[in-house]
């Protein structure tokens, strides 16, 4: 399972949302089209993936005017995991431990030396998403914008660039 577009711009939708919820009254509904062009995702998707969270019970929509969408959980409350899980299904980085123990999705199933360790993989990461709140990444900021792995993500504050 690796994060997707899907999961990624439900992500930022969600943010956007939490990020007004901190800055206005709580409870306001934000029109999709505007969290769309805030954060730079085809409004087409994001009302999907939207529609989606509302049915996971992640978001809460009203429909005619001052309608659109509202967290329903609070920011501090919604985990980065729950928010993947409701577009992309459960975490799991590999397919023979994804809790189905579907003894045909794997032909080494019942009988590989490496299970145990796949197995601790997917708990650390499910450990590290619940670890996690929309609220834990408000205001993180990347130093260097695009450069995945260059950057540390520091919370609260932008980081430095270390060639300034």
């Amino acid at each position: 399972m690796l994060l997707n577009r899907r999961g990624e711009y439900a992500l930022l939708g969600l943010l956007y949302l939490a990020r007004q919820d901190r800055a206005a009254s709580s409870g306001r509904f934000w029109d999709v089209s505007d969290v769309a062009r805030s954060v730079g995702v085809p409004e087409k998707f994001l009302r999907i993936l939207f529609h989606k969270l509302v049915k996971a019970d992640l978001l809460r929509s009203q429909r005619g005017s001052g309608g659109g969408f509202s967290l329903k959980k609070s920011a501090a409350t919604t985990t980065v995991r729950e928010v993947i899980e409701a577009i992309q299904g459960p975490i799991s980085p590999f397919i023979c431990v994804a809790g189905d123990n579907d003894p045909d999705a794997c032909h080494r199933f019942g009988r590989c030396e490496l299970y145990g360790l796949l197995r601790e993989v997917r708990l650390k990461i499910i450990e590290e998403l619940d670890r996690h709140t929309l609220s834990d990444l408000i205001g993180v900021e990347l130093s260097v914008p695009g450069a995945c792995g260059n950057g540390s993500l520091v919370k609260g504050s932008p980081v430095q660039d270390p060639q300034s």
